[in-house]
Parts: C-alpha cells; structure tokens; sequence
C-alpha cells in the first residue's frame, strides 16, 4: 500500500491553510473531507437546502445540560467558511498576551502573528463594504447610540459581493499545487503502525508519515479519542452562548439575499451584540415558541446577544457503539445571569430604534412592546432560553492537551479551532487560519 508523505482530514478553514502550505512546499498531500464537495452556489444562503447540504445533521445538533445548547457543524469542503457571514477579526491583544503566558507559547507575539493575520487577509481580501449599511444594520446603529453604546462596521472576507470561502480561494489553491482531495471520506480512527498512520475509513484505509487532524472542535477530539488519545483531548470546550431576538419595526427593514449585516456592538468585556440571518425560513423558526403569532417578514430583523466568553466549560466524549460524540456543556449562574441582562439589553436597544414588538428567543416568555414589560424578566435566564452559538474551540488546547505546536505523537497534529485555548469574544475564523499557519510552517520548518 502507497504511504503518502502528509494527510489532512478536514478541509474547513483550517485544514485548507495546512494543505494549501505544504503541497506549496512541495509535500505530497492527501486531503480527505468527511462532507461533499459543493461550489459556494450550490444553495441559496441561509436556507434549508444549505443546512442540508453543508451542514452536520442538518444543523439540529445540540448539548447536554440545562440549557440545551444548539450548536452548528460545517459538514462539506469549505467547513464554516461556506455557511458563515463572513466577518473577520484578528486576535484580540490581550487574549493573545494571556494565551501565550498560561500555556507558554512560543512565537507568539503581536510581531510572529501579525504577518499571518497579514498572509489571511491577502488571500481572502479582508475589507469594507463600500455599500452603505443595510437597514437591520441602520436599526443597530440607531438603538445602540439611544443607550450610549457604539455599533461598529465589521471587515468581511468578500471581493465584491462574492464571499471568499475556502472553495474560492485556498482549496482550488491548494489544488492547483498538486494537493488530491477526497471528499465523501469519513475517518474512523488512526493507528500507528511500524513508524507510519493507518488512516481508517469506512471501507478502506491509506497510510501516512504525518497526519494533520483539522476536523474543528467537536469531530478532531471525537477522532483522537476513537484512536486511543484522551487525556485532556475534549475537556475544555469552549463556545460563544447566544440567545436571538426578533424584532418588528413600522418600516420595511428586510428583503431578499441581505444576509447578515456587519455591524457588532460590544458591551463591555462580556458580551456582544449584533444582526443574524432573517430569511423567511428562520423568522418562522424563531417565532415557534410564540404559537399562532405571524408578522409582516418585511418588517422584521434578527439579533443576538453573545457572551464572550462565559465561566462555563464542556466537554466532547466518544462512547463505544455510538458514531457521533456526547457533548456537554453547562451555562454556569453567573453565565446565564449575565445572558440575561444582555438580551435585555438587546430588547432595551431594538425599542430604542424603533422597534414595536420584540420576541425574545426564550419559551414561555411574553413579547416585549415597551420598557416597562422588562421589568418583570427574572435575574437570570431559565433553562427554557433557546441558546444555540455558531462558535466552537478550546477542545485540544495548546500547550495543554497538545504541544505549542498542535503536536499530539510523533507525526501527528491538530491545527484547527480546537487548539485555541479559549472562548476570542471576537467571530473566531481569522485566528483559526492565522495561527493554522504558524503551526504548519513551524512544521515544514522543523520536519
């Protein structure tokens, strides 16, 4: 059996900079990719066909505890990049600071990461609309200033009006430097034999001298963990707790293809707000807790609330029998105290841009018409909250579950969200490839 110098499984943001690199560097690559493979236009954004096609179990993925938490899964080549809105941040300097002394990581100054950050915002053409802000953004900027608060523009990997996903840029890179990618592979475990990597599949295997595992934050320790790692593999998930808010405005403030805007108010060090996808589809799919109610979709807009970064932790485990991982993760009382008061926040800003009614995504809860209808929310939120996020990392940290690098055992790797030590606060996918880049070149440095 042919042993292939390097295989990365995964192809989502992370997977893409590390196979991208090292065929650039002239290593043979193998890229295998659970999902399909579909172009950027495949399905209309932010609808059921999309969650469907591109996304794990249709997007109805949820954790255990109390609240449930829904949580989303790219399952396609591209990963998040195909479904996400776009938005781009770099590492927020403090965390950078903190990360680098907890776990003692090396290179990792604002001078060794800033010409990564500088190569991922090459290639995806990070920059502003040159459009002026759609109204559900207009509505943002306006309740914010009511409060005393900033709504800020968000950069975006888009060239125009065309969004740079992994199939738009680094894959079809990737590939033209000799990279092969097999998508429609699911890996079902790793075993070391005779100094190389049997990488199983359903109906067969391939061996490797080096494996990258870029799965993301749930499926690269569900793998490592069927292969025989545990250790601290999947103890400390981390994630973005978000709860929505539906909004009905007197004017016209939707329309077909807006996508999300990208505008984000910060409150604080804790939380966030800022504008979600409000197609017809998930208007209907908010308002299911308020039975029998229907609104002009015209005259509404979706919002959210989301910490940056709770006390809470989870965890990712595998049990024998089952194909997917238990998930758990836990709001602590501070956590759900504090989501609380920023969907009332959140409901404080939308009446203070105008809005009529807001409905809040919490069951059993009234709508909101006015100020005084806030006062009687209890102090925390109740499990009854439909909290979901669309951010996860922090289940292989570095420097603690794996090395600085993402080494796990001789020729083995992790280099995808799963290594960030922590929740960013910040929409996560530029410090995934940023330091996705550092750890492979270390790698090609060093191997």
């Amino acid at each position: 059996m042919k042993t292939w110098d390097t295989v990365v499984i995964g192809a989502g943001p992370g997977g893409a900079v590390t196979a991208k690199a090292l065929a650039a560097a002239g290593r043979e690559v193998l890229w295998l990719e659970e999902g399909p493979h579909l172009s950027l236009d495949s399905c209309e954004p932010f609808s059921r066909a999309e969650l469907e096609q591109k996304y794990r179990c249709g997007g109805l993925t949820v954790t255990l505890g109390r609240p449930q938490i829904q949580y989303v899964e790219g399952r396609c080549v591209g990963g998040g990049s195909e479904v996400n809105s776009g938005l781009y941040h770099r590492l927020p300097a403090d965390l950078r600071q903190a990360w680098a002394h907890s776990h003692g990581l090396p290179e990792f100054t604002e001078p060794d990461l800033a010409p990564h950050f500088a190569d991922i915002e090459r290639e995806l053409s990070i920059s502003y609309s040159a459009d002026p802000p759609p109204l559900p953004a207009q509505k943002l900027v306006l309740g914010a200033a009511a409060l005393g608060l900033t709504a800020h523009e968000v950069p975006r990997w888009f060239r125009g009006d065309r969004k740079q996903s992994m199939t738009e840029t680094l894959v079809p890179q990737a590939l033209a430097k000799g990279a092969q990618l097999w998508a429609d592979w699911r890996v079902q475990r790793l075993q070391r034999r005779h100094g190389r990597w049997e990488i199983q599949g359903q109906s067969q295997s391939v061996l490797a001298a080096n494996v990258f595992v870029c799965g993301g934050a749930i499926q690269t320790p569900a793998l490592l963990q069927r292969s025989g790692y545990r250790g601290q593999i999947g103890r400390s998930l981390q994630m973005h707790p978000t709860v929505r808010a539906i909004a009905v405005f007197p004017d016209q403030v939707n329309q077909l293809g807006l996508g999300v805007a990208a505008y984000q108010v910060k409150v604080g060090d804790r939380y966030r707000f800022g504008s979600s996808a409000a197609t017809s589809g998930y208007v209907r799919l908010g308002l299911l807790d308020y039975p029998g109610v229907e609104v002009p979709w015209e005259h509404t807009a979706m919002y959210y609330v989301a910490l940056a970064g709770g006390e809470a932790g989870g965890t990712v485990q595998t049990l024998p029998g089952y194909g997917d991982p238990l998930v758990r993760y836990r709001l602590t009382p501070r956590d759900r105290t504090e989501l609380g008061q920023g969907l009332q926040q959140l409901c404080r800003l939308l009446l203070a841009a105008g809005a009529t009614t807001v409905y809040p995504g919490v069951a059993g809860w009234a709508p909101v018409r006015s100020p005084a209808d806030l006062e009687s929310w209890p102090v925390t939120l109740p499990g009854t909250a439909r909290v979901m996020t669309v951010h996860l990392f922090g289940s292989c940290p570095l420097g603690q579950a794996v090395d600085p690098w993402g080494q796990v055992a001789a020729g083995l790797y992790v280099n995808d969200g799963s290594l960030l030590p922590g929740a960013l606060g910040v929409n996560p996918q530029g410090t995934i490839m940023a330091v996705a880049q550092r750890n492979v070149q270390h790698f090609l440095a060093v191997a």
